[in-house]
């Protein structure tokens, strides 16, 4: 669950681009971790994983 406001947009959507970075190794790896779940690569590149459902509290 996103906690940021605006939230940001799901890994599946056309924009998932802009979520906002969580994890940033850019320089070192050539990657950064969105909010999302997807992962931005250098270069304009975008790795979607897929939506996981929430767990259930028991």
């Amino acid at each position: 669950m996103c906690p940021h406001s605006p939230t940001c947009p799901s890994s599946t959507a056309p924009d998932a681009a802009a979520a906002r970075i969580v994890a940033e190794h850019l320089q070192d790896s050539g990657y950064a971790l969105l909010c999302n779940g997807a992962v931005l690569l250098e270069g304009d590149g975008l790795l979607r994983l897929p939506e996981r459902p929430e767990p259930v509290a028991a």
